[in-house]
């Protein structure tokens, strides 16, 4: 196993065991680690890929941030989909267009998936402290990602870029889909299903307001 990997999985752990063992200080803990990763991560692609900065799995880990500094109920809901759409998926699609080289770029490509994972981890952690995903979390969670996909949509048109692959597919997954804007369609479906998967699977395991508060 390469080197990066080996302590890409030692960090990975002692996350998890300060979010098990260390609760009064996860929080901060796993804030700092995704800080530091989002700021190395940031500086690459400001040198070599500057459009990637509003990539998803960015803005997950600025709002994740920006969480752990001041508690909002509307923010967390946001970022728990969020993080457990695009960060998740991430880690199935590990072959994308935004990972850096890991024989290269060894430092960004750890910080890379820190960044994905610390999302993750920092969710968890939140809903361990006592919180609880709003009644109303798929609906703003959705809000969100609509909003956030006509940003980009607008952002493709202006730069002539493919964030989202909103102007064409370059997963062999979407290809099957079919053509633009076909694979479009196809997306979104998937994407609502799966809000609605994760809001039945936080309903069953009791991390999500059974009514309005």
């Amino acid at each position: 196993m390469p080197l990066p990997e080996i302590i890409l999985l030692i960090i990975s752990a002692l996350l998890v065991v300060v979010a098990v063992y260390f609760k009064d200080y996860s929080k901060i803990i796993v804030s700092v680690v995704l800080a530091i990763a989002l700021s190395i991560t940031s500086s690459y692609n400001f040198l070599y890929h500057p459009h990637y900065q509003i990539w998803l799995c960015n803005i997950t880990a600025l709002l994740a941030i920006i969480l752990s500094i001041r508690y909002s109920q509307f923010l967390f809901d946001i970022v728990f989909y969020f993080a457990w759409t695009g960060d998740l998926l991430t880690f199935f699609i590990s072959n994308n267009q935004t990972v850096p080289s890991i024989e290269t770029h060894s430092i960004v490509w750890i910080a890379y998936w820190l960044k994905h994972i610390c999302p993750l981890v920092f969710t968890v952690i939140i809903i361990a402290s006592g919180k609880r995903l709003s009644y109303h979390s798929c609906r703003n969670g959705l809000l969100a990602m609509l909003l956030y996909t006509v940003v980009v949509a607008i952002y493709n048109f202006i730069f002539d870029q493919n964030i989202l692959d909103l102007m064409e597919p370059t997963l062999d997954i979407e290809k099957w889909f079919g053509p633009w804007p076909v694979y479009i369609f196809v997306d979104i479906i998937v994407v609502i299903l799966w809000y609605l998967s994760i809001q039945k699977i936080t309903n069953i395991i009791g991390v999500r307001q059974k009514s309005v508060e």
